[in-house]
């Protein structure tokens, strides 16, 4: 039975492994058929927009997978997101495409939707500028103990270096000198780059720059708790002193430094200090002109540490600092000495019997205007301000003007008010510049000598005699008490005048729409002007009043300013509702 079935096993045997190679033949050519043929097509970029479009140039319908990817080496092409877009030619020949971030590595894969159909890469960004932006933000840098990983998209070959972090600028970052990263290029993955950081001082100001073309981007990724050594600056005069604490012996290094744009130049020698037992150290650093940004550099010798630390304790920034602090103390003291000052003196003051001057109030204008918004200032002085007010108009009886006459009341009232340091107000008007006109002739200039004259000789005598040269007055133009008392008024004043040479006491007030500056006489020009209401804080201010000590004169002025600034625009306002304009 053996012999019968052996050979009849080895024919069976035979001829399935024909089949088999049979087959497997037939395979290979029908996969070589269907990958053999690639589709043909056109790729057109529109970079500003971030798209590309592809055209596929077909008679026949077929179906074709299109996808992004990032060239990494000739044969590998990584995936992009979304991986494969199917185009089918019956609806459509071409199709869009578009991409987050443009790199030169960018390409596109054209091939059939057929098992291991061979795939067309076309990269049509690798004659574009590169931007170093999108290449920074597409990559990441990974920290280990004695090295450091760098993956991108695309195989680029950075240089890396260390800088010194500003912290009083985060986007500025000092370059070191000497400080070049030695690097590793993985050859089986052409997109990563490895660097020594195995004596790199990792503290966290100091960071990595990568540099690729004219691009360049700093990564601070060293923690605190890496550190292995501590310094401190301290300003002396004429130096710097710099202390140093290890846990471990090592020799340090300091050096003075000046920064100039990116970089911090050297300046003047290095001291030294050797390793020994002891963990604290201390560097004396002198120095001849302090410059504006004078800093000091400290790195370890031994064992030996790649980078320096930057200490600026002149920076101008921390003097900035110091002089707001400064400043804001110098305020802060003298607004609450100007406080307690100003409490002081007004404590002193109200022991003072603070109180306005005496007014003599003289109309010029029978008119109704005039004579309304001169009884609403009399009100006002006397209601409001507590002065004491003189006026025609409001003499009682038994001492009036028709008792007495306008003359003799005139100066009587003239001597009171002045002698008790009061004012003698003289309301213009149109109506009494035509008054003084008419009143400035001969006669009228006579007239007012021998009233100077009689009011030298007497009392009793001179009001005799005003009467008289009130009639012949009256002769030469009739007018009531109004123009009466103002023609008294202006012979007092022109006596003042030409026998003093000053009008101490006398001022002029006019009303706005009421008075105007034509209306004064170029005579009367050198007196004080109120016009009202806009000078009502002046007048107030000129009418207070208060026999202050000569130790207290300041602030007894600063006081009574601050109180007519308090009580004049209240005042003015209600003057305002008196005037002829606002009742219109």
């Amino acid at each position: 039975m053996s012999s019968v079935f052996g050979p009849a096993c080895a024919m069976l045997l035979l001829l399935c492994a024909l089949a088999s190679n049979a087959a497997m033949g037939q395979y290979d050519k029908m996969s070589s058929r269907s990958g053999g043929t690639r589709p043909n097509f056109t790729v057109s970029i529109d970079p500003p927009t971030l798209s590309l479009a592809v055209y596929v140039n077909v008679t026949t319908e077929v179906n074709v997978r299109v996808r992004l990817c990032y060239g990494q080496r000739e044969e590998i092409c990584s995936e992009h997101e979304p991986r494969v877009q199917e185009l089918v030619t019956k609806e459509s020949p071409s199709i869009n495409l578009s991409f987050p971030i443009l790199l030169p590595c960018l390409c596109v894969q054209v091939y059939y939707a057929a098992h291991d159909a061979v795939r067309t890469t076309v990269c049509p960004f690798k004659t574009l500028a590169l931007d170093g932006k999108d290449v920074w933000r597409t990559s990441y840098l990974t920290e280990f103990e004695k090295s450091l990983k760098w993956q991108s998209r695309c195989p680029h070959k950075p240089a890396a270096a260390l800088c010194w972090r500003n912290q009083k600028i985060p986007t500025d970052c000092l370059a070191i000198a000497n400080s070049t990263l030695l690097a590793d290029s993985n050859t089986n993955n052409p997109v990563i780059m490895n660097y020594n950081i195995s004596h790199v001082d990792k503290h966290p100001n100091i960071c990595v720059k990568l540099s690729l073309n004219s691009s360049s981007h700093a990564y601070c990724i060293f923690k605190e708790d890496l550190t292995k050594w501590h310094a401190e600056v301290v300003p002396a005069s004429q130096h710097l002193q710099v202390y140093i604490r290890s846990p471990v012996p090592a020799s340090f290094s300091a050096q003075l430094c000046v920064i100039q744009g990116q970089e911090c130049v050297t300046w003047g020698a290095v001291h030294s200090v050797s390793k020994d037992g002891t963990h604290n150290k201390e560097l004396h650093l002198p120095f001849i002109h302090l410059q504006p940004e004078l800093c000091v550099q400290v790195w370890q010798t031994d064992p030996l540490l790649y980078s320096w630390r930057l200490f600026c304790p002149f920076s101008s920034h921390e003097r900035w600092g110091l002089v707001a602090v400064a400043t804001a103390i110098v305020v802060t003291s003298g607004a609450i000495l100007t406080y307690l000052s100003y409490h002081a003196a007004r404590r002193r003051l109200s022991a003072w019997q603070l109180r306005y001057r005496p007014v003599l109030l003289v109309c010029s204008s029978e008119q109704t205007d005039q004579l309304s918004a001169v009884c609403a200032l009399a009100s006002i002085l006397q209601g409001d301000l507590c002065s004491s007010v003189h006026m025609a108009h409001l003499a009682s009886r038994g001492g009036g003007v028709a008792d007495l006459g306008p003359l003799p009341w005139l100066y009587g009232q003239c001597e009171t008010v002045l002698a008790a340091g009061g004012r003698v107000l003289v309301v213009w008007s149109p109506e009494g510049n035509s008054a003084y006109q008419a009143w400035c002739g001969p006669t009228a200039e006579e007239t007012g000598e021998r009233q100077i004259e009689n009011d030298q000789r007497g009392k009793e005598k001179s009001e005799g005699e005003g009467h008289h040269m009130e009639g012949s007055d009256r002769s030469m133009e009739p007018s009531g008490v109004t123009t009466s008392v103002l023609r008294a008024a202006l012979a007092y004043l022109r006596g003042m005048l030409h026998g003093y040479g000053q009008s101490h006491g006398f001022a002029l007030v006019g009303f706005e729409g009421l008075c105007c500056s034509q209306d004064i006489p170029k005579e009367l020009k050198e007196l004080p002007l109120y016009q009202l209401p806009c000078d009502f804080r002046a007048l107030v201010q000129e009418l207070h009043y208060c026999q202050a000590d000569t130790r207290w004169r300041f602030w007894h002025r600063l006081f009574s300013t601050m109180q007519a600034y308090r009580v004049a625009d209240k005042l003015a306002h209600k003057l305002q509702l008196h005037m002829p304009a606002a009742q219109a």
